[in-house]
């Protein structure tokens, strides 16, 4: 049966954002480094579909089968989830469900696709969103917390994925959050996925070179 390492998911998680390097082209800079999502194409929907995909690759990888609510418009309200992984020897055991919101406030995200998760039995249960209030965001991991400890069909084997998108002065990036049922909360992770510094001082090294 298909086996799954939560730290070699974590890493698998970081590799994968980190190869898409889609995120400056999905995100403007806001109000105080707030995101603002772009028009035309590269809405928040369509970084929905990369985020899927970056899951979608890593469940490949490990040979899981892989089922999404809206992939060619089939299982449309398949528990509601964006994207489950399956064990494809053992195909009614979920590995893996994964939502992803990125306007709600939330107040909206525990009322909905926090509790879609924890309602649902799989060992891994990601949350990607981007959090608006960022001077609260350890008040809202311990409010996830709390929830995660005290819902009646959350196992303590069972780990949460809390992943945040954000935008400061240096860039483009995450966070990474994993909670379980009453464990102390670790410290968030955070790395640059679009580094601005770097690619601004690469770009001016090759124009450099060019006008040289």
């Amino acid at each position: 049966m298909n086996k799954l390492n939560e730290n070699e998911l974590e890493k698998k998680i970081r590799e994968g954002y980190n190869k898409s390097r889609l995120l400056r082209g999905f995100v403007e800079r806001g109000y105080k480094n707030k995101i603002r999502w772009k028009k035309g194409k590269n809405t928040n929907a369509n970084w929905t579909k990369m985020t899927k995909r970056v899951f979608e690759e890593i469940g490949e990888e490990k040979e899981f089968k892989i089922v999404e609510t809206d992939k060619e418009k089939k299982n449309k309200e398949f528990m509601a989830l964006d994207q489950v992984w399956f064990n494809k020897e053992k195909d009614d055991v979920a590995v893996l469900a994964l939502e992803t919101e990125n306007r709600a406030k939330f107040k909206e995200i525990v009322k909905d696709e926090f509790r879609k998760l924890l309602n649902f039995k799989s060992d891994y249960k990601i949350l990607i969103w981007y959090n608006y209030d960022d001077d609260d965001e350890g008040k809202f991991l311990d409010e996830f917390q709390k929830k995660v400890n005290v819902h009646p069909k959350v196992l303590k084997n069972e780990v949460f994925f809390i992943i945040k998108l954000w935008r400061n002065e240096k860039g483009i990036g995450l966070t990474i959050c994993k909670l379980k049922k009453h464990e102390k909360r670790k410290d968030v992770k955070q790395w640059l996925v679009y580094d601005m510094y770097k690619r601004k001082a690469k770009a001016k090294e090759l124009k450099n070179e060019i006008e040289a």
